[in-house]
C-alpha cells in the first residue's frame, strides 16, 4: 500500500508546485457523492516487474480548468487541447510515482502513453494480481479530482 500511495502524494505535491492547485483529500464517506461525474480521465499503464495503472479522472469544467491554468489561456470545452493537457499531467503523476517504485529496487519500470476516456467512467473491479489499489478524492479551485493507483500485490508492500 506505502508504494501506491507514493503515486497519491506525487499527484497532490504536483498540483501544488506545478499550477498552485492545493488538493484537499475528502473523507472517505464523501469520496464519491451521487451526482458527482468523472467525464475526463486519463489511463497510464504501469509496466515492468511492478505493472499496475494510474488514473486521474476530473469533471469537464475541472479538465478545462486545469489545462487553463498549464497553458496560460483559457479553454471552455474538452478539445484536443485539453485532452493532451490531461495526458500530460497524468504522464507526469505517473513518472515521478514510478520514480519510487525505481528507488525500492523495481528496475526497467515504465509507463504507456496515456489514454484519455470523456464520459462517465465506470470502474471494473480489481484483478487477483493488483490487489494494491487506492482511490482518493480531493476538492480543489478545479473541483473534485480523483486519483486512483493500482499496482501489483507484490510490489505494493
Amino acid at each position: 500500500m506505502e508504494l501506491t500511495l507514493e503515486f497519491v502524494r506525487e499527484a497532490v505535491d504536483i498540483f501544488d508546485r506545478m499550477l498552485g492547485v492545493r488538493l484537499a483529500e475528502r473523507p472517505a464517506s464523501a469520496a464519491n457523492l451521487p451526482g458527482e461525474d468523472f467525464e475526463v480521465s486519463a489511463i497510464v499503464a504501469i509496466t515492468g516487474p511492478c505493472p499496475g495503472r494510474l488514473v486521474l479522472s476530473f469533471t469537464e469544467r475541472g479538465a478545462c480548468d486545469m489545462v487553463s491554468k498549464m497553458l496560460g489561456q483559457p479553454h471552455a470545452d474538452v478539445d484536443a487541447e485539453v485532452m493532451d493537457g490531461v495526458e500530460e499531467m497524468a504522464n507526469i503523476v505517473a513518472g515521478n510515482g514510478c520514480r519510487h517504485l525505481e528507488e525500492k529496487g523495481f528496475r526497467e519500470v515504465a509507463t504507456s502513453v496515456p489514454h484519455i476516456m470523456i464520459g462517465q467512467r465506470r470502474r471494473g473491479g480489481r484483478s487477483e494480481d493488483r490487489a494494491s489499489a487506492v482511490s482518493r478524492c480531493f476538492e480543489s479551485d478545479l473541483g473534485i479530482i480523483r486519483v486512483e493507483v493500482e499496482l501489483n500485490a507484490a510490489c505494493a508492500a
